[in-house]
């Protein structure tokens, strides 16, 4: 599903802030916003985002390359039938820009935008 992601962060502060937005059908959905402390070295960025109920994130924003990298990882002895669904591990990369996608569900895991999907055509 089309997005965009923001990623803002204060070294003095010790913390970033992640706001996200979604767009389906021509509608953007209401942005989320969350902060997180983050690590500083001289030539990354990185914190962990663990709060969604499946799945644990690590984000490095590279400052070398200039891009951000994300890991999603499927937390451990999920009772939740859904969140047993899910891939165990996917690689992302922080694109600048629009990104085309013409099948942006693809093979992952997505039960919720598929139904919607579904429902829409």
């Amino acid at each position: 599903m089309p997005g965009a992601t923001s990623i803002t962060c204060d070294q003095s502060e010790g913390r970033c802030v992640e706001a996200t937005a979604t767009m389906f059908n021509g509608y953007v959905s209401e942005p989320t916003v969350d902060t997180f402390n983050a690590t500083f070295a001289p030539d990354a960025v990185s914190y962990e985002n663990d709060y969604p109920r499946c799945a644990h994130y690590n984000v490095r924003i590279d400052l070398k390359l200039n891009k951000v990298f994300a890991v999603r990882e499927r937390k451990p002895n999920l009772k939740n039938e859904v969140c047993q669904k899910m891939e165990q591990r996917i690689e992302m990369t922080l694109g600048d820009g629009y990104q085309r996608n013409d099948n942006p569900l693809g093979d992952h895991f997505v039960p919720m935008i598929r139904v919607i999907a579904w429902f829409s055509r």
